[in-house]
């Protein structure tokens, strides 16, 4: 969801100045993992459910990209790189048209090839709700209509409420950012822990609550601001922060490690506390501390609108119970790899070219 640094290309100057290039980074292949790890994810979790049956590589596979979120690598990233990118841009309604941009065409795509997908599957399910449906996805707002309850996991694309929630914090952004660019640390050091509180407070509340409820809540930013903030705090921060979390990076991985079973720690509202407090600095300093590594295509994107439809499928003929888990998995892989390198080039890709021109054009 986040796309690569789209501004700030000059030099961070660490302590006793030591120097690190923004742009030497390796947040591409962050990227690139953290829609594996998603993906990992919802597999894993429907082979549970519907192959009826537990398998150590399976568990293996979930226990590792539940330690290392995907979702909240994409926060956090999102947030370091919509700082940098509204650092460059002239005010909130440019940094927004730009985002929008970035983030609809393939969405809108995606939407219609999801239709196209129910409407030969299960056709015969299909009713008004639909139209609903589809003007609800046109903005990112991440539903399913009664009528496709019953076809594959009951979500139409379940992953989409990230997306709607990427939208919001967008919006932050664009009206909050020029405001937490100046606060000083301890300031920051308030605002991080106020966002904490919120995540707790929400897993609190949310408790006993109707499932409409929980989800409606679940649809909001509020729970998953602290993630997004922490990015933001370590690009505001950066000169002080950067030369420190690279240097340190393994250390804070190991200490990430021995903290992450602690039962009390685990407490919060999509992940522990743990993860919500010290993993944001883990992600960030990864970054930096592994090579600088670009990606020709960033499908990454793609890979995330399309896995959950793949997943539908599978449900839908009953894969998971047909094919090995290996085989299934692979499939799956390679399936969603290709959905998301053809949404990149034949939309994203098209859609980028065509305001590059536009601008030009005007200039």
């Amino acid at each position: 969801m986040t796309t690569k640094e789209e501004g700030y290309r000059g030099n961070c100057i660490g302590v006793k100045g030591a120097a690190i290039s923004f742009e030497k980074n390796s947040f591409d292949l962050l990227r690139l993992y953290a829609a594996f790890a998603v993906m990992f994810l919802h597999f894993t979790s429907f082979y549970f459910m519907y192959a009826e049956k537990s398998n150590p590589a399976i568990v293996g596979i979930r226990e590792s990209v539940l330690c290392f979120h995907g979702v909240i690598i994409l926060f956090v990233m999102s947030g370091f790189l919509n700082a940098a990118s509204y650092d460059k841009t002239e005010n909130g309604k440019v940094f927004l048209k730009k985002k929008l941009v970035r983030l609809y065409p393939e969405l809108w795509v995606c939407t219609l090839v999801n239709l196209c997908v129910v409407s030969i599957l299960v056709w015969e399910l299909l009713d008004g709700g639909m139209i609903v449906w589809l003007i609800t996805q046109f903005f990112g707002i991440s539903i399913t209509p009664s009528c496709l309850e019953p076809f594959g996991t009951g979500s139409v694309n379940g992953s989409l409420w990230t997306v709607f929630v990427e939208l919001q914090l967008y919006v932050v952004t664009a009206f909050g950012y020029k405001y937490l660019k100046r606060l000083s640390v301890c300031k920051w050091v308030i605002v991080l822990a106020m966002a904490l509180a919120a995540n707790l407070v929400t897993e609190y509340i949310t408790l006993g609550l109707p499932e409409v409820i929980q989800k409606a809540i679940g649809r909001t930013f509020i729970p998953y601001v602290i993630w997004y903030l922490a990015g933001v705090f370590c690009y505001c921060q950066r000169e002080v922060l950067l030369p420190l979390l690279k240097k340190y990076c393994v250390l804070l991985l190991i200490l990430y490690g021995a903290l992450y079973r602690i039962d009390f720690l685990k407490n919060g509202f999509y992940c522990g506390m743990i993860t919500s407090v010290l993993f944001p600095f883990v992600v960030i300093g990864a970054a930096y501390a592994l090579p600088k590594i670009r990606l020709k295509k960033d499908i990454s994107y793609g890979m995330f609108l399309y896995h959950w439809i793949v997943i539908n499928v599978f449900v839908h003929f009953d894969i998971y119970k047909k094919l090995h888990w290996a085989v299934a998995l692979l499939i799956f892989v390679a399936v969603s790899v290709i959905l998301g390198w053809l949404s990149t080039i034949l939309v994203g890709e098209v859609v980028k070219n065509y305001c590059k021109n536009r601008q030009k054009a005007v200039q």
